[in-house]
């Protein structure tokens, strides 16, 4: 795939989104805490009992550079075609996230059922289930910004500035009911309209011929840093720019203007930095382990937290808990880490071949309101085994969503159900396989 690379492909995209989804991998087992309480297993967050390590969530905080790629692409992928057609569109892209994902699903109802079946510590398998549940809520949240994707880059195309002074107005018009508790709920909207800005800076990311100068590029960034610092000391949000346990106020869950103006900064230092890796990239080894993690980056998104759960889980068994944030809790990261990868690894190898399996929407075209609709079922499948886990198949628990609580049971009937509405039937021969150029990084 590396040596297939078309002359024209913008190899810092795929890069960009390698790094980003690396950088949550590593960030989420960096900070990840295990303790053993009165009650049981206690899940955390080093962050919490260190207020010094808050500000490197500058930097692993990532997610908005991730959609920014996925606006580069998408523009890219529609502006491609001669002939674009939204269900089409949507079929691929539903395809992409939502097959991986059901297995993923599916592997672990089983694997929870079996393990409540064995009588192992219902509390470690109810936390452990939880904790590799939560990568599904951002694959609830890039379903529905996809869905807006070919709307909004109409608006783009119209009106380039509109949505980019605009989309911040409406999220800071968000916080603003959500601090002074005038229907506060409304926040939740924020996990559309931030990530939406995020998209429209990789429409402007993939249109433009030239390149911003550098010097520019990092005056902004400095003056969208200092305006984070602002925000986040004077201002009354944290300065952590992921949630955490008990925490007031957190950026993240929905995300504030914050993680719009960290994804301003960050996408700044890329630009500045995009010559540099241009050239760095055009050599075997970078490029070849950059297509090396795009080839099966949404399986390992999917089983990173697993990984760390069943690692968590071992440390449990045999009680190496050192207290975070100890030196020894700092010398057992090398071990966790390497643990981590251990379990990773085998579980990416072993399901790898879902995501790269041969495409079977090419060929589908049009029914994109049923599409869509398939899509929006999904996520509410997917949104609620984030907030509920994987056992107890049968019965509802966790936070409503959208309605009431459903069982887990009934969650995979909604992500499977609106897979195939989304996708269609398979038919025999109807598929290929995918290649480097299919998300439009071009």
């Amino acid at each position: 795939m590396a040596d297939a690379t078309p002359p024209e492909r913008d190899r810092t995209i795929d890069f960009l989104r390698a790094a980003s989804i690396l950088a949550v991998v590593c960030g989420h087992w960096l900070v990840a805490t295990i303790q053993r309480t009165p009650h049981g297993i206690e899940v955390g967050n080093v962050l919490s009992d260190v207020s010094g390590l808050r500000p490197v969530t500058w930097v692993f905080q990532v997610m908005g550079v991730f959609f920014l790629v996925g606006g580069f692409s998408t523009r890219r992928a529609i502006e491609g075609r001669t002939a674009f057609d939204s269900g089409a569109f949507f079929a691929a892209r539903a395809e992409r996230l939502l097959r991986p994902t059901v297995v993923f699903i599916v592997a672990w109802l089983g694997a929870a059922t079996v393990l409540t079946a064995f009588d192992v510590d219902a509390a470690l398998v109810h936390d452990v289930a939880r904790i590799a549940a939560q990568p599904l809520w951002f694959l609830a949240v890039y379903l529905v910004v996809t869905l807006i994707a070919p709307v909004q880059l109409h608006i783009h195309r119209s009106a380039p500035l509109a949505l980019v002074i605009g989309l911040p107005v409406v999220v800071v018009g968000l916080d603003a009911l959500r601090f002074s508790h005038v229907l506060p709920g409304l926040a939740v909207l924020n996990y559309l309209f931030v990530f939406a800005f995020a998209q429209e800076l990789g429409f402007h990311f993939a249109g433009r011929a030239n390149p911003i100068p550098i010097r520019g590029a990092l005056t902004v960034a400095a003056v969208a840093l200092g305006v984070l610092a602002v925000l986040s000391t004077v201002g009354p949000y944290p300065v952590s720019m992921v949630g955490l346990p008990g925490a007031r106020v957190s950026n993240m869950s929905p995300p504030t203007v914050c993680i719009l103006v960290l994804t301003v900064a960050q996408t700044a230092v890329l630009l500045a930095l995009r010559p540099t890796l241009a050239r760095w990239l055009e050599r075997g080894g970078p490029w070849t382990f950059t297509v090396a993690i795009n080839a099966g980056i949404m399986t390992i998104f999917l089983w990173h937290l697993t990984a760390a759960a069943a690692m968590g889980g071992f440390f449990y068994s045999v009680n190496w808990l050192p207290a975070p944030a100890s030196a020894p809790w700092w010398g057992a990261k090398i071990p966790w880490f390497l643990g981590c990868l251990a379990i990773l690894v085998p579980l990416v190898l072993l399901t790898v071949g879902v995501e790269r399996m041969p495409s079977w929407t090419r060929a589908q075209r049009g029914a994109a309101a049923r599409r869509a609709l398939g899509a929006l079922v999904a996520v509410r499948g997917l949104a609620g085994f984030a907030l509920t886990g994987f056992n107890h198949l049968l019965d509802p628990g966790g936070r409503a969503f959208l309605g009431p609580q459903l069982s887990p049971l009934v969650d995979l009937i909604l992500v499977a159900g609106g897979y195939l509405l989304a996708c269609g039937i398979p038919r025999r021969g109807a598929g290929r396989r995918p290649s480097t150029a299919d998300d439009g990084s071009r």
